[in-house]
């Protein structure tokens, strides 16, 4: 029986690369998307075409309830989620004098309670199997606490990714789960940093 991956964020970008990639290694993919929907079906097409199950579905991560229905929606579709891969995790670029109270708490909800939510959702299972993968993506500086003035809202929620995924990574250590966290570097490097 082939492993299944499920990919927030999964339609374009790194999500889509890794979707691929764990295809053409011969894994099933279960992948979500909240507005990329032509992307999510190519993706799900060329995932197809190489041979494996693909699954592609619209679903905000940030809402709780949506994330668990749609991790619910892949075991019984696909079977057991073997890997969570979090990289749903969009940014926006605004000075933090001028952000807004709901550009603030869009950057939490999407990148980092949706990691929270989607991980706890898939734990179930894999503690019931004694074996899954939960990966997360980060930036490269975030455990440097470096200022950000033009992304800080994001930048915080990535380095409170950081947090959460050594913690899951300790509690779900004695059930034979890892949780690990790739740091990817910024689009642009022209940050000021002090």
């Amino acid at each position: 029986m082939a492993r299944v991956a499920l990919i927030t964020g999964g339609a374009k970008g790194i999500g889509r690369a890794i979707g691929l990639d764990l295809a053409a290694a011969g894994w099933d993919i279960a992948l979500c998307y909240r507005t990329s929907e032509r992307e999510a079906a190519e993706t799900a097409s060329r995932i197809t075409q190489a041979g494996r199950r693909a699954l592609a579905e619209r679903c905000d991560v940030s809402d709780a309830a949506a994330g668990e229905g749609f991790v619910r929606k892949v075991e019984k579709e696909f079977g057991a989620v073997d890997a969570l891969i979090n990289c749903a995790g969009p940014y926006h670029r605004v000075n933090i004098l001028d952000e807004t109270p709901a550009g603030w708490t869009a950057m939490f909800a999407h990148n980092l309670h949706a990691v929270f939510y989607m991980s706890k959702a898939v734990t179930p299972g894999m503690k019931a199997r004694k074996s899954g993968r939960i990966i997360s993506f980060s930036m490269a500086n975030a455990d440097q606490m470096v200022a950000q003035p033009e992304v800080t809202a994001h930048y915080i929620a990535k380095a409170g990714v950081l947090i959460l995924t050594r913690t899951l990574a300790k509690a779900l250590a004695p059930y034979g789960i890892t949780a690990s966290s790739i740091r990817v570097a910024p689009r642009r490097q022209s940050w000021p940093a002090w």
